[in-house]
């Protein structure tokens, strides 16, 4: 494969995986923010500050973790 077909590759899977990982954290916030709400659950601001914010860490470190990403930054 040639290096410019490897690059558009690694942009597109990447770019795929993102706006995944994007719909579900928005899905996981409209859902938390319904289910308190609703009084469903009792969760207090911390915990749904906490909640909200685990997408934003879990989508960071897999990127931090992928030699994909570290092969891309280093060109």
């Amino acid at each position: 494969m040639s290096e410019r077909f490897q690059q558009n590759l690694v942009l597109s899977v990447s770019t795929v995986a993102f706006t995944i990982c994007f719909a579900c954290w928005v899905l996981n916030g409209v859902l938390i923010t319904y289910l308190v709400g609703t009084n469903v659950f009792a969760f207090s601001a911390a915990e749904v500050g906490w909640l909200l914010a685990q997408g934003c860490s879990t989508l960071f470190q897999r990127c931090s973790n992928s030699t994909i990403c570290e092969d891309v930054i280093e060109r």
